[in-house]
């Protein structure tokens, strides 16, 4: 890995924007800014201190296989892959929604291969990398998938078929969705999935009653108003963070960021601004963006910081409004 001392890349960095302006942006530009930092941090272990709820709404990301071509040039002792967008639960003030994070997948040449990779990271034998994110889908859910014909078509091992000990209806339905946006993430397009068991049509995946085809949910309780992109969980910085992500289309108020230590004192908060599209979405699936710009960490002490994002939305069925909040913890050098 590189030396944290060497932060920040801003060769790299601006190799990325480059390289990003050449070619259709990809849902992996977050992870490969973090692999060129340390991440070898220990996971959040204050799960009650923030509540992270961050999914931008109807949010759809490209598979970040565009950008496979700069991981032989970040030195990793893994073997080389691709950032890929993947789906999980999480809980809001109203009610489980999805969420994404960045996770580093095989990059196989076909789109096939990139699809069921991606969708191996779902089940609870690997899972979110954030600990206050969650799975719908059993180990081994996923025995294979083809991605043809405008569908992807995914072979389920017989634990999918039945609702997980655990998991609440709701959630049940979710974790469909979890498959069909990571799915589509994974491809770079909208395309519905066809789930079947040993070579015929699914009738029903994790207790949800399904027909030949399941296509991407666009409804605003399915995601969470508010994304962190970047930075991804655990990532390290040196000098001076720069975080952006998504936002829905029912936000009543600007996105807000703070950062603080581990045990909620405040030591920095601002304002995010506003894009026209998050820049790490692919453009055919673009969302509303934010960015903080540059946020100057030099003067912060080393050690461990949570990274928090909110804001206010208003639903589509009430008037109510509710505040909905994304969270990363970082490690500052």
């Amino acid at each position: 890995m590189p030396d944290d001392h060497d932060h920040p890349y801003d060769g790299l960095r601006d190799a990325l924007a480059r390289a990003a302006d050449a070619v259709t942006p990809g849902d992996g530009l977050a992870e490969v800014r973090r692999r060129t930092r340390s991440s070898s941090a220990p996971r959040r272990r204050q799960a009650g201190v923030l509540l992270a709820t961050g999914m931008a709404a109807a949010v759809i990301v490209g598979g970040g296989v565009a950008l496979g071509q700069w991981h032989r040039s970040v030195p990793e002792a893994a073997s080389p892959g691709a950032a890929t967008a993947v789906y999980f639960l999480s809980s809001t003030p109203t009610g489980t929604r999805l969420f994404r994070e960045f996770q580093q997948a095989d990059a196989p040449s076909d789109p096939s291969g990139r699809v069921l990779g991606a969708l191996r990271l779902l089940t609870s034998d690997h899972g979110p990398q954030d600990p206050d994110y969650r799975t719908a889908w059993p180990a081994g859910s996923f025995l294979d998938a083809t991605a043809a014909n405008g569908v992807v078509t995914v072979s389920l091992s017989d634990d999918a078929l039945r609702r997980p000990p655990g998991v609440a209806s709701g959630d049940a339905y979710l974790g469909l969705q979890q498959a069909v946006y990571t799915a589509e993430a994974a491809l770079g397009s909208s395309v519905p999935v066809a789930f079947v068991h040993d070579g015929t049509p699914a009738t029903q995946v994790l207790g949800v009653p399904t027909g030949p085809r399941v296509p991407r949910d666009r409804g605003y309780d399915v995601t969470a108003p508010v994304n962190i992109s970047d930075p991804v969980e655990n990532q390290a910085v040196s000098g001076s963070l720069q975080a952006r992500g998504s936002t829905g289309a029912d936000i009543g108020t600007p996105v807000s960021w703070t950062l603080s230590l581990p045990d909620g004192r405040e030591v920095a908060r601002g304002t995010a601004r506003p894009l026209p599209s998050d820049p790490s979405v692919g453009t055919s699936l673009g969302a509303p963006g934010w960015e903080t710009g540059t946020i100057d960490v030099s003067g912060l002490a080393p050690g461990r910081y949570v990274f928090r994002v909110e804001v206010t939305a208003t639903g589509q069925t009430s008037a109510a409004s509710a505040t909905y909040t994304d969270d990363r913890d970082i490690e500052i050098k």
